[in-house]
């Protein structure tokens, strides 16, 4: 018969399985962090804990039947509305899925714990890390065929309107799947990033030479992904 302690440590090892994949997410400055993650999973197992064991009191009155899937499956069908929260349309394209999935992902986890099966949470954690952190290295997709998806940090000296002429000048010069985000701005410069998908690692040298041609331009970084 598990007890309040069991319980509390359920909860404590969902915040920490939790906290871990929201720290990769919150590494990479997406939307939903460690904060997000961690109530995520700890939110899942305490729903899962209450459906489970919360209602044992009530089964010896006849004619009830207790249905410990009740609570569990209205957790997972609500989360989506926190995440497609995270998710964000562009103009050019969609931000956000990863960290959605990684949302939903977190809230089986939570339940997994908040179920007892801390063995399945731990493995399932283990994954979601691995996968974030080792497919989002380039090297590890060079050898499959496809596009390239390459990052560009600007600095520029001006407004949103020089930027807007920028990428419209890009997008002449037909660069595919192309999002400009603005990190940082004040009264003069700006700093924004650039996303675009490149068939090979010749076309991202013409767009970083490309972009040194505007004297508003002060530095082009390239994302490298870790």
């Amino acid at each position: 018969m598990e007890t309040q302690i069991d319980y509390f440590l359920r909860l404590i090892e969902a915040v920490i399985y939790g906290g871990l994949v929201g720290y990769e997410r919150q590494l990479r400055l997406k939307s939903a962090g460690i904060r997000t993650h961690i109530l995520i999973a700890l939110g899942a197992a305490l729903m899962m804990i209450i459906s489970k064991y919360a209602f044992f009191d009530v089964l010896t009155y006849a004619q009830i039947d207790l249905d410990p899937s009740r609570v569990a499956s209205q957790v997972v069908s609500s989360i989506g509305f926190i995440g497609v929260g995270a998710i964000l349309t562009y103009r050019h394209g969609i931000e956000g899925l990863t960290t959605s999935a990684s949302i939903w992902c977190v809230t089986a986890i939570g339940l997994a714990v908040g179920a007892g099966m801390h063995l399945l949470a731990l493995f399932a954690t283990i994954l979601i890390l691995l996968v974030q952190i080792l497919l989002h290295h380039q090297h590890f997709l060079d050898g499959l065929p496809g596009a390239l998806e390459g990052r560009l940090i600007v600095h520029l000296k001006g407004d949103t309107k020089t930027m807007g002429k920028i990428v419209n000048e890009l997008e002449n010069k037909k660069v595919k799947k192309l999002q400009a985000i603005v990190l940082a701005y004040d009264s003069e410069n700006l700093i924004f990033k650039l996303n675009f998908i490149i068939q090979k690692e010749e076309e991202m040298s013409f767009i970083v030479t490309f972009l040194s041609q505007y004297e508003q331009i002060t530095e082009v970084e390239n994302v490298k992904s870790f």
